[in-house]
């Protein structure tokens, strides 16, 4: 989705990687609905310091502590997300899943590319196996 790809699976499904995914949809969301460009660089200063890991922690404690009161894992990373970017428009006209869909199918396609990567690796090295032991003669049995 952006920037630096988890390079693994555990990494696409880690709860750092989804909330990072809601900050891009966020913004994205913020800029197909004509936001204030400040507004949208707030945010995307946010997000961009969660991703590098600058911020990631005390937003990943500020949505911990909104999820005790929240009981809402979206509405919590909302707030945290708005905290931090000193606005309150991330979300409007959104309902949590028109959010936490699209990012589950970005986790669901990313997760694919990388089995996809892995398997043909490992076909190529089948072949390039069975070309080096081509002309190999074999003596077996095969047992009926």
């Amino acid at each position: 989705m952006t920037g630096d790809l988890p390079r693994t699976i555990a990494e696409i499904w880690t709860s750092r990687e989804r909330t990072a995914r809601w900050h891009v949809l966020w913004i994205e969301h913020l800029r197909l609905q004509g936001a204030d460009p400040d507004e949208i660089e707030r945010y995307q200063r946010v997000a961009d310091g969660y991703r590098s890991g600058g911020l990631g922690d005390s937003i990943d404690a500020a949505t911990r502590d909104a999820m005790r009161r929240d009981r809402h894992e979206v509405v919590a990373a909302l707030r945290a997300f708005n905290g931090y970017a000193g606005a309150e428009s991330a979300h409007l006209g959104l309902a949590s899943s028109d959010i936490v869909d699209p990012a589950s199918q970005g986790q669901v396609l990313d997760s694919l590319c990388l089995v996809l990567d892995h398997a043909l690796h490992v076909a190529a090295r089948v072949r390039r196996l069975m070309v080096a032991y081509a002309e190999v003669k074999l003596v077996a049995r095969t047992h009926g």
